[in-house]
């Protein structure tokens, strides 16, 4: 009896284990939309992409869906304006769009004038996130679409602002690990500031190695009516938007 007591306990750690190991089979990132100012909520034309985002790539029936005939299992955000841009896409899915909860207070609050205090409220919301994302087991084996700060998606500098934590994505997501594998295929350590029209597309092979086997870097590009929508190089400066942050 006690030997068969110690093998069920044996089984349910491998379980337990298994479970805290798997991550998603893909996680797609990209960066909120087009903003009022560095305060202030999406401006129209962010307004229009996250419409534009539902429509083409990320909503239920979008004309190039993202998810390869699946679909997603949840929308992370980590700001009001990154949930904005989430926001029409998980409605088509009836999902609601996840944040993180443990840090209190929010990125959210009234911190803009001490960018550090708003950095170091990022970065735990960020670990937290990425944490949740790599091991809830409910987003084993699926699709889960983190729209972030583009800071804390991949900034060279941020990171190394704090060697001994990893406090972006693209560190919390081990992108950094598969960059230095494939270095011809260039995957950038800073999200271009000038750029909030990409995806990248973020691929697990084996569900128990939190290791990406695969990186896609997509330029997103809207069909009518959304065309007037940017959709600029890597690194090339949005036209002036009347309304929006240049």
């Amino acid at each position: 009896m006690r030997a068969i007591t110690v093998l069920i306990l044996l089984i349910g750690l491998l379980l337990g284990l298994a479970a805290a190991s798997a991550q998603p089979r893909r996680i797609i990132i990209l960066r909120h939309g087009e903003k009022t100012s560095h305060k202030g909520p999406l401006c129209a034309t962010g307004v229009l992409r996250a419409s534009a985002l539902a429509e083409a790539y990320l909503g239920k029936g979008a004309q190039n869906s993202l998810f390869g005939g699946d679909q997603p299992v949840a929308f992370y955000a980590v700001t009001s304006h990154t949930e904005a841009t989430s926001r029409p896409s998980a409605n088509s899915w009836c999902l609601k769009v996840l944040r993180p909860k443990k840090n209190k207070p929010s990125a959210d609050k009234e911190l803009e004038d001490d960018a550090a205090e708003k950095d170091e409220l990022l970065n735990r919301e960020t670990q937290e996130a990425a944490k949740d994302v790599l091991a809830n087991p409910s987003f084993a084996g699926k699709i889960v679409v983190m729209t972030w700060e583009h800071k804390h998606i991949a900034n060279e500098k941020l990171e190394k602002s704090y060697p001994n934590e990893r406090v972006t994505l693209r560190q919390l997501l081990k992108l950094d690990e598969y960059a230095e594998a494939h270095p011809d295929e260039k995957i950038p350590e800073t999200w271009s500031g000038d750029n909030y029209d990409f995806f990248w597309i973020v691929d697990y092979a084996d569900p128990k190695i939190p290791k990406p086997s695969k990186i896609t870097i997509v330029r997103q590009n809207f069909p009518t009516p959304y065309e007037s929508v940017p959709s600029n190089d890597w690194n090339t400066p949005e036209p002036p938007l009347e309304g929006c942050k240049q």
